[in-house]
């Protein structure tokens, strides 16, 4: 950056304001005096940034996909500092800086003429974001240039189509731009002076910008939208008072303190040496096994990594292989960081440690930022253990045996992804497909890291079709991806594949060949592409088969037969139960606690408090996680003895848990090898002497018809395949592929039964349905294409509107759910937790950011009941209306609980809600009651 020229940028700007003192950040919001900031600061406070990220922060796989198009580094860190000089030029103009004078009574050193305030039109038609582009397009500028600098309040609508710029006239008369005719040429010049000054300083010429392909620009946009706000804050940027007219000779300390106060984190360096079998054994202090070996040995012979999917069976160590792929991928493809996406937010907690430790171990001898993404991230004991604060080692606090900090910058929500190591659930990573504002900030995140993604298999055509969009878009970016699961279907493979190759390759319709890999049964085993090929290694596992013998319950009598297994077959075991839907777990678990004497029976299900949620999950780790080092088998024994586990689908992936007896709900072929996952899991754990095998009772399966609540959550056309090929015995894991591929193979129209026919359609209906809905929202297909032509114009066209459409909609397809937080009233004044009587909180007064906190645990889904069209809107009135009544004080703006719905319950937990009764029970959880 040649700084001489810093001056003619100052003189060309003349005079005009950036930005005065914002109420929304906290170190300016109460400050009496009116502070403000010159533009040319601006543009050279963010300029300084962006070339400080390019430096410091991008991940070198970001940086080769930008040296690519534009030749070279020097050439590319140019073209970073070039925008974040242009990014806010559309502040030079009339409209713009007679709305910053209104409050800059003691300000004297604008140069260039306002109008009076009446004369100006309205003001979001002249948004600085629109005329930027508008003036740098009749500058001669290309169309990437405009289209970024136009992009980087994070909404780019198709403006050329006629909105956003039909307002905007340059060289005429406007007085929203000029003020007046006699001043147009003063302004026009002003903008003409400023971008020479901005050339030189850079030193680039106009015509060696290049033309940047879509993709590219969504980059740097998203860079860009990360420097303004950083330079945007006083805290690292101070703002000038009104008689300082800002002084060039400033600079580089001004940008080198702010920036050293910031504070970011290096990317990761992962290993420069071989990562084998010894690496592996330090590591994770054993040696590996038959897949993990296989996946070290394919990964680093493949010169040309893409997309991996690893299928093994459950508990067969897919998480310690996806962390050694992640550091061999890692190495290759230059990443600078990983995340990790799992179905659940309690899957998330569970594997929280795990992944932490093995991040600490990655580059250890330099600090990185850690982020766990979910809506109850805060909640987390593990995460909020980690030092919050920036990469300045000075700070109080920070150990040097703890390499991992949370970010104070990367807090906010939309900045979720930016961190170097992220895990949270799976949404985080795909909303990178949702049309929304700052959707650049999550490409920003995923495009520099490896991305692993875990359980793939469980998720419905609506979540497939954003997981299959941001593959296309990380196979743009060349990210490496590991897909994990136990469970896949032979068709979803080859989508996955074909959707992150079409995106690598540049082609919507690309579709591999016909091979063997796309309809192989073999079991496990490693699919991976090389370069646009796609190849297959069968791994060489002939483990002992696990045995599960699979018997039939009938759900009529299926509280007596429970009872009869319980007294006959489990003696001191424990026996794990697992339904379709939270009412019917409360129902079965009531029943068993009312009739056991000498059985400890618990629930687990969505429908507790994150608090007894917690609670819960931890209790059952306790009891029946796998046997520890220092446990004998006595030990072991005694802490399963005779408990009884009421479940639903919660327990297929979010636990590491093994029961000795297992009931099941019918459910879909992969859903109930997932729930036997949790039968007779870890080998060392010792079993009841009459159990020789394993053994799997299901109901469901030969009753006439299908269970309709069963049928409110599954496809009928599943269940009834699943029922047809569930065999009486299994051969773990030897079964799992066939089983799985058996039920979504492609079948006979002609040869159904009528029945069969019409389930099918449904079945195939329903797909089609929640593509249909789900393409409403989704990212364009990434395009690769440098032209004149590309740019970010029209990326958001039909997008949400607003944060709260994003929250409702998501990329999740469960249907609309109500959450609320529970308290119950003490007295007049004061309320409780439902679950820690002790603690008495003070409704008409703000709580503390730790009161807030603790209820905030409170949190939990009120029944599907209040969720049906013609209810939800009258639930949702009423909380609202008795949320403002009694918690008033609780719900100002910029607090912690702002919008949030409360239930307050009565001294026995109860509570009236419409025409229906709630009761909350810790140990039932909330429950629907009628009068």
């Amino acid at each position: 950056m040649k700084r001489e020229y810093l001056e003619d940028l100052k003189t060309a700007c003349k005079g005009t304001v950036a930005k005065t003192n914002s109420p929304y950040i906290e170190n300016e919001k109460n400050n009496d005096e009116v502070l403000y900031l010159p533009t040319w600061m601006h543009l050279t406070d963010t300029a300084y940034t962006m070339g400080y990220l390019y430096d410091n922060w991008i991940p070198e796989h970001i940086k080769d996909l930008i040296v690519k198009e534009v030749g070279d580094s020097e050439k590319a860190k140019k073209i970073f500092i070039l925008f974040g000089f242009f990014h806010d030029f559309g502040k030079q103009q009339s409209i713009f800086n007679s709305k910053l004078m209104e409050n800059l009574s003691e300000y004297s050193f604008l140069q260039l003429p306002l109008a009076d305030p009446n004369e100006y039109g309205k003001n979001s038609d002249y948004h600085h974001t629109k005329t930027g582009a508008k003036i740098l397009d009749s500058l001669g500028f290309n169309r990437a240039v405009t289209s970024i600098v136009y992009s980087h309040h994070g909404n780019p609508k198709d403006i050329l189509a006629g909105s956003g710029f039909k307002h905007i006239h340059l060289n005429e008369y406007d007085v929203n731009i000029y003020s007046n005719k006699s001043s147009v040429r003063l302004w026009e010049n002003s903008w003409k002076e400023m971008a020479e000054a901005i050339l030189k300083i850079v030193d680039l010429k106009k015509d060696e910008i290049s033309n940047l392909s879509q993709n590219v620009q969504v980059l740097i946009s998203g860079y860009l939208i990360v420097s303004d706000w950083i330079a945007s804050n006083s805290y690292y940027f101070p703002l000038l008072s009104q008689s300082d007219p800002g002084d060039v000779n400033d600079y580089p300390d001004r940008a080198i303190k702010g920036l050293h106060r910031l504070g970011f984190t290096e990317p990761v360096r992962f290993m420069d040496y071989l990562f084998d079998e010894e690496v592996f054994k330090d590591e994770f202090g054993f040696r590996p096994n038959a897949l993990q070996k296989t996946l070290i040995t394919s990964l680093n012979n493949n010169p040309d990594p893409g997309i991996v999917i690893v299928e093994a069976e459950m508990g067969g160590g897919k998480t310690e292989g996806a962390f050694a792929a992640a550091q061999i991928l890692g190495t290759k493809m230059n990443a600078g960081g990983v995340l990790m996406g799992l179905p659940t937010q309690a899957t998330s907690n569970g594997l929280l440690m795990r992944f932490k430790n093995w991040a600490d171990q990655q580059d250890p001898n330099t600090i990185h930022s850690f982020r766990l993404v979910h809506g109850m991230a805060k909640l987390n004991e593990g995460y909020r253990s980690i030092f919050r604060g920036t990469a300045n080692v000075d700070q109080l606090g920070f150990t040097e045996e703890n390499h991992l900090i949370s970010h104070v910058w990367m807090e906010g929500r939309k900045q979720a992804l930016l961190s170097d190591f992220v895990i949270g659930t799976v949404d985080q990573a795909i909303m990178a497909a949702l049309k929304q504002k700052h959707f650049m900030l999550r490409h920003v995140g995923l495009a520099g890291k490896v991305v692993i993604l875990d359980e793939i298999h469980s998720f419905d055509a609506f979540t497939n079709k954003y997981i299959d969009r941001t593959l296309s878009w990380l196979g743009a970016y060349r990210v490496p991806v590991i897909l994990l699961s136990a469970t896949l279907p032979g068709k979803r493979r080859k989508q996955l594949v074909e959707a992150y190759l079409s995106g690598r390759e540049g082609r919507k319709k690309f579709k591999t060949d016909e091979a063997d890999w796309n309809t192989t049964q073999a079991y496990p085993i490693l699919t991976m592409s090389r370069g646009k090929e796609v190849e297959q290694v069968k791994i060489d596992d002939r483990p002992d088969p696990k045995k599960v013998m699979i018997r039939s319950l009938s759900d009529d009598s299926l509280n007596i037969d429970i009872k009869r297994i319980i007294d006959t077959e489990l003696e001191d075991g424990c026996l794990g139960i697992i339904v379709n839907t939270v009412k019917r777990a409360q129902e079965i678990g009531a029943y068993l606690k009312e009739t056991l004497n000498d059985h400890e029976v618990l629930i687990y299900h969505s429908r507790f408090t994150n608090e007894d949620r917690i609670r819960i999950e931890n209790e059952l780790l306790k009891r029946l996680g796998k046997p520890q080092k220092d446990e004998t088998l006595e030990q072991v024994k005694e802490r399963r003895k005779k408990l009884i586990v009421v479940g639903t689908q919660t327990l297929e992936q979010s636990l590491d848990i093994d029961f000795d007896l297992m009931i099941t709900q019918l459910s879909p072929m992969e859903s109930i090898l997932q729930r036997i996952g949790r039968l007779w899991r870890h080998k060392m754990t010792p079993r009841p002497s009459n159990l020789k095998n394993a053994i799997c009772y299901v109901f469901g399966i030969n009753e006439a018809e299908l269970d309709k609540s069963s049928e409110s959550i599954y496809s009928a056309w599943i269940l009834e395949q699943t029922r047809k090929y569930l065999p009486e015995q299994l051969n773990l894991p030897m079964d799992i592929s066939p089983l799985v591929q058996s039920v979504y193979k492609d079948v006979d129209f002609s040869k159904l039964s009528q029945k069969e026919q019409m389930d099918f359609k449904k079945y195939e209906l329903e797909i089609d349905e929640k593509e249909s809905r789900a393409s409403q929202y989704e990212m364009n297909f990434p395009s690769l294409k440098i032209s004149p032509r590309s740019s970010l114009y029209g990326m958001l066209e039909y997008a949400l509107e607003n944060d709260m459409q994003v929250s409702d909609l998501g990329v999740r397809d469960g249907g609309e759910s109500i959450e609320v937080l529970l308290v119950r009233e003490e007295d007049e004044r004061y309320v409780c937790s439902p679950c820690q009587e002790e603690k008495k909180f003070d409704r008409l007064n703000s709580l503390s950011e730790e009161e807030a906190r603790e209820i905030m645990k409170n949190r939990v889904k009120l029944p599907p009941y209040f969720s049906i069209k013609g209810k939800i809107e009258k639930t949702i009135e009423e909380l609202e209306k008795k949320s403002k009544m009694y918690f008033s004080a609780w719900l100002l703006k910029k607090t912690a609980l702002k919008g949030e719905l409360f239930l307050m319950l009565n001294s026995k937990n109860e509570c009236r809600l419409g025409s229906k009764k709630l009761v909350y029970s810790r140990e039932l959880g909330l429950l629907e009651k009628e009068d």
